[in-house]
């Protein structure tokens, strides 16, 4: 026999995934709050919480796609192994250090990418730090790309930060 969620339960999930959508939309949290009839903390935690929720969810199947995936690659180091340890076959040698290579991307074990900048003549700029891109980036041109173009709106006023 299932239990039935109370009534309130859903009344408060309708209002975090109203809340979440008006949010993505761009509005701000007191419009949120104005139309959800709550207060502004309130229209906050309703996001928060729902994005918490979707994280939570998410981090459960990315975690299960990356058991699958190492699974995946454990079946195909153990077929190429014996080749590879044995027998010394370089093609098979090759193919292990992409799966562990595969593996380390997976599992994030290796550094995140660190560029420097420099100069025209691709000296170190005295006034320059370490820039780390996020892993998500495409490549370094399309992240720097959008920060230009969120300095651009920014100087133009386009672009304002709610808490």
């Amino acid at each position: 026999m299932t239990q039935k969620a109370p009534p309130h339960k859903f009344a408060t999930a309708e209002r975090r995934k109203i809340a979440v959508a008006m949010r993505r939309e761009g509005a701000t949290y007191e419009h949120i709050a104005n139309h959800l009839g709550v207060s502004t903390t309130a229209a906050h935690k309703h996001v928060t919480r729902a994005l918490e929720s979707i994280q939570a969810a998410t981090e459960k199947e990315v975690d299960l796609y990356r058991a699958l995936e190492g699974e995946r690659l454990d079946a195909m180091q153990a077929a190429i192994w014996p080749q590879a340890v044995e027998e010394g076959d370089l093609k098979a040698i090759d193919r292990i250090l992409k799966l562990m290579e595969r593996r380390a991307k997976l599992l994030g074990l290796d550094a995140p990418t660190k560029v420097a900048a420099t100069t025209v003549d691709r000296e170190d700029s005295p006034n320059t730090s370490v820039i780390v891109v996020p892993a998500v980036a495409g490549s370094i041109n399309e992240w720097l790309g959008e920060v230009e173009a969120y300095q651009r709106e920014k100087a133009k006023g386009q672009v304002t930060i709610d808490q």
